[in-house]
């Protein structure tokens, strides 16, 4: 498990998906919660409902909807 230090290597995955989801960049990124990352699989927290997304180092959905 990496705790990733440097803030625009950590969101980038998490600005690809919003970009490519076409979701409210403002409302969504101020959603989420940089965890960490584990063999190129990022792990954010939604601060709504608690719950985890997983994106790959492009921004791509890992394992089931969030």
């Amino acid at each position: 498990m990496n705790m990733n230090l440097d803030s625009e290597n950590a969101f980038e995955p998490l600005i690809n998906f919003v970009e490519n989801e076409d979701y409210d960049f403002d409302k969504t990124m101020g959603s989420f919660m940089y965890m960490y990352d584990e063999d190129d699989v990022y792990h954010y927290k939604d601060i709504n409902n608690r719950k985890y997304l997983k994106l790959d180092g492009s921004g791509n959905r890992v394992g089931g909807r969030w």
